[in-house]
């Protein structure tokens, strides 16, 4: 039985998605975790500014948001966020407070993402949704 417990185990641990991190061109590094071939973000280590998720983290397409990744970025001014990225997890953008602008370079991909709960939607601070750096998305008609 301890033998079957301790296989158990060790199998358990082997199919737990373990966190790496990856540098960009920008200098910025980005925690992920890996789970049947896609990437969610975890953590980034830009908190102010302009952030822009990466659509791929070493080779990986970058799927999710994970649960509070951006959690407190009080900093950040404004997130391009990937045509690549279906799911944002639970409160990924909480307390984000100095977002002013999302950018989504595909509307209907945006239109997409399943959200978690109310903070891992980053309009509910930015209140503005942009379609490039200068476009904003003013009138939608679906």
């Amino acid at each position: 039985m301890k033998k079957l417990l301790l296989i158990t185990f060790m199998l358990c641990g082997f199919m737990q998605a373990w966190a790496d991190t990856w540098k960009d061109s920008n200098g910025v590094t980005w925690t992920y975790t890996v789970s049947n071939g896609n990437a969610t973000i975890t953590k980034s280590s830009k908190t102010s500014g302009d952030l822009v998720i990466p659509s791929k983290v070493n080779g990986y397409s970058v799927t999710s948001i994970g649960s509070y990744a951006f959690r407190k970025c009080t900093g950040l001014t404004s997130v391009t966020i990937p045509s690549s990225v279906i799911s944002i997890d639970y409160s990924a953008f909480y307390d984000c407070s100095g977002l002013t602008k999302v950018i989504v370079p595909d509307i209907a991909a945006w239109c997409s993402i399943s959200f978690g709960d109310f903070y891992a939607n980053p309009l509910n601070y930015a209140h503005h949704l942009y379609s490039d750096e200068n476009t904003e998305i003013t009138n939608l008609v679906i």
